[in-house]
């Protein structure tokens, strides 16, 4: 029985492994700026810590500016999500926000938030 479940456990290692090498990968968007955090380390450590941990691509979106109010270029675009599968938010004065895309829309879907 053990040798049974050996050899399935490695034959299906040999076909899901292929499978998941050829995965493109997940795109995120970190977007991140505004007074009272270190968001210039921190975005960083986050786009590091994400492309080591999982097969993704990172793009930041940064405000250096230090404002209550941060302005974000990207979001002048009405479409700024739709190359994205993932979207992490971090600006003040907004507490962190994380929204994933759906398979059905260009859309963003809010997975998590505080006001």
């Amino acid at each position: 029985m053990k040798l049974r479940s050996l050899l399935t456990l490695a034959l299906l290692a040999g076909v899901v492994s292929p499978l998941i090498a050829d995965q493109k990968p997940l795109r995120v968007l970190v977007v991140a700026g505004g007074c009272c955090h270190d968001y210039a380390n921190q975005k960083e450590i986050l786009k590091k810590g994400i492309e080591a941990r999982l097969n993704a691509t990172v793009e930041v979106a940064y405000d250096a500016t230090k404002s209550v109010k941060p302005v974000f270029e990207i979001y002048k675009n009405a479409d700024w999500a739709k190359n994205y599968d993932v979207v992490v938010t971090m600006s003040a004065p907004r507490a962190s926000m994380t929204a994933r895309m759906s398979p059905t829309s260009s859309t963003p879907t809010r997975m998590a938030s505080r006001p």
